[in-house]
């Protein structure tokens, strides 16, 4: 993924500046889909074969609703699990490194997202 910066990353890796976005069936289905997530306060996971569009379609639905509180986890493309769980450990400020161990690490995240989430600003 190419990121112009973190707040506001290129939609696309080819960051074709006057390109405009054409909604899609798919795109739809993945914003109704996130909009259920954050009604029910739930995950989702958008999945798809490869080059289909995953990445660039949640960056326009991240830019089509401004007031969404994203984090950009995955600082590249083809991410690994390892990956998403030192993420996840840094946004958590969990203390020290993430364990090697992926069950303990697990562990960790799940009693991470199992506490109340702090108030916000």
């Amino acid at each position: 993924m190419t990121i112009t910066d973190n707040a506001n990353p290129a939609p696309h890796y080819l960051s074709l500046p006057d390109a405009r976005t054409v909604t899609t069936q798919a795109v739809r289905a993945a914003g109704h889909a996130l909009d259920n997530a954050l009604r029910e306060q739930s995950m989702m996971c958008l999945a798809a074969d490869p080059s289909i569009g995953k990445t660039f379609t949640l960056h326009i639905l991240c830019q089509q609703c401004p007031t969404l509180p994203a984090l950009r986890l995955l600082p590249r493309p083809q991410a690994r699990p390892d990956d998403l769980r030192h993420s996840l450990h840094r946004v958590f400020n969990l203390p020290g490194h993430p364990p090697e161990d992926v069950g303990m690490c697990d562990d960790y995240l799940r009693h991470a997202l199992a506490k109340p989430p702090p108030p916000r600003d």
